[in-house]
């Protein structure tokens, strides 16, 4: 299993950049207790960080590219 688990959790483009920054990075954290609390991850092994509007994969506004860019993604790394 790998040593550590990041979590990113990019947002929609509603409300002002800082706002979804902060949001983002609480839908990871909560991504991040669940995992620690139904799965018993170690914490000290999962970073989350929420990226807000900063890294869409589906560029331009509608609700298309919206609901495409609601994702959390999952880097695995292997202990250096």
């Amino acid at each position: 299993m790998p040593d550590t688990l990041h979590l990113r959790r990019p947002h929609r483009p509603e409300g002002g950049e800082d706002y979804n920054l902060n949001l983002s990075q609480r839908r990871a954290d909560t991504v991040v207790r669940y995992l620690v609390e139904r799965y018993s991850v170690a914490s000290s092994q999962i970073r989350a960080v929420g990226r807000g509007m900063r890294e869409p994969l589906y560029k331009g506004i509608s609700e298309e590219n919206d609901r495409l860019n609601r994702r959390v993604e999952v880097r695995l790394e292997a202990a250096k």
